[in-house]
């Protein structure tokens, strides 16, 4: 039986230089893979010299090979206005999409993450070539107040011309809508890939010994990521429990813009309660999880909250405020959650789950990760989504014939 064939458009993609930009982009089309006979275009801009000259690329910034991934080279400088960039890059995705057509490779369906800008690029293509297109959104669509008039009409045709437009979460879907979108768009809410073969408990279970209670937290620098009021509440929990010894470790302090996490430890108080790693790899991360006795998550905001789920797979407690992910992830009356930007009440669920006042379950806990966002339901589930748009999409053309 031919497998039916899908090109994956990612907004960012990981490459030996950043292994770790876009790497879950990475991983959803190694599951696609699978079942699907899955090609990978990233569009890579050249200075107009040598975009010209057909210079080669810098081998450290070419795109991951696992599934296929192919670059559609574009010509750009610094003087050239967004829309001449962009039908540069449009025209370099329809060389390479030629090329495969040569080589007898069509695709059925377009899976594009993130609607700025795979998406606007993969609704290009399939109106000029006829194929249904997948936007997957990842991220928070206030980010549209950082955008141009003009990108902000592309952005929202964009999300009307696609065939499905997918939320990562139900969170994301309301604040999506809140900008006005137009009524005809197919709507589903997807989740994210949790990989269970890289996320799993310590066997056997960590038992906590005299050492320090390990809190762990995975987040970056912005303001929306609020590690400020971990910190307030690990300084509250120091003077509550002076005996108590604990340590917070922050991973992901290379990211962004804003104060440095020693900055932010310094301020509060609490530097020496505080590690700090720059970045782990995945498989690092997942370690760092099965090290720790807790998980929090402090943010203001989330879209899904990956590391979330990826901690509760590790069998680990997570604590969180109610970040939007954050309830989709844990349940919206979970007794884990607190409010944002409340340090008081973070160090009070804190302590509860020191006591064991909060009982935690780690094997129902990581049963129910696995079975709704694990390796097996996220295949389903996006295997659906794009069985459908093809469906949809005849079911459009015989209509309109």
């Amino acid at each position: 039986m031919t497998r039916r064939r899908a090109l994956i458009m990612p907004s960012w993609y990981p490459s030996a230089a950043q292994p770790l930009t876009g790497s879950f982009f990475q991983e959803q089309a190694q599951v696609l893979a699978r079942e699907w006979d899955v090609r990978v275009i990233v569009p890579l801009g050249q200075s107009t010299r040598r975009y010209w000259r057909n210079a080669p690329l810098p081998p450290d910034q070419l795109p991951l090979q696992d599934p296929p991934a192919f670059v559609a080279r574009y010509r750009t400088d610094r003087w050239m206005s967004w829309a001449r960039r962009f039908d540069s890059m449009t025209l370099g995705i329809l060389r390479m999409l030629a090329e495969f057509s040569t080589g007898g490779w069509a695709p059925d369906v377009v899976l594009a993450h993130s609607t700025a800008w795979a998406g606007v690029l993969a609704t290009r293509l399939g109106s000029r070539c006829n194929v249904p297109v997948v936007i997957v959104e990842h991220s928070c669509p206030w980010l549209l107040d950082q955008y141009t008039t003009e990108q902000k009409v592309c952005i929202r045709k964009a999300l009307a011309d696609a065939t499905t437009v997918c939320a990562v979460s139900p969170a994301l879907r309301r604040l999506m809508l809140a900008h006005d979108l137009p009524d005809s768009i197919h709507w589903e809410v997807v989740g994210n890939l949790v990989d269970e073969s890289v996320f799993f408990p310590a066997r056997p279970p960590r038992v906590r010994g005299d050492d320090d209670y390990r809190i762990l937290t995975v987040a970056n620098r912005t303001f929306k990521k609020d590690v400020r009021t971990l910190f307030r509440a690990a300084a509250i929990i120091k003077a509550k429990r002076p005996q108590f010894r604990f340590a917070v470790r922050a991973v992901g302090d290379f990211r962004a813009g804003g104060p440095t996490f020693k900055e932010l430890a310094t301020e509060c108080g609490v530097a020496d309660l505080i590690t700090v790693d720059d970045s782990l790899e995945r498989a690092q991360t997942a370690q760092a999880m099965r090290e720790a006795d807790l998980f929090i998550s402090s943010s203001i905001a989330e879209t899904f909250g990956i590391v979330m789920a990826e901690a509760v797979a590790c069998g680990l407690p997570v604590v969180a405020t109610r970040s939007g992910g954050a309830e989709y992830i844990l349940g919206e009356g979970s007794p884990f959650l607190v409010e944002p930007r409340e340090p008081e009440a973070l160090a009070d669920k804190i302590l509860a789950v020191v006591d064991g006042t909060l009982p935690f379950c780690s094997d129902r806990a990581v049963q129910s990760i696995v079975s709704r966002f694990g390796t097996e339901a996220f295949k389903a589930r996006m295997d659906a989504v794009l069985h459908e748009a093809i469906e949809r999409r005849g079911a459009i053309r015989v209509a309109g014939s």
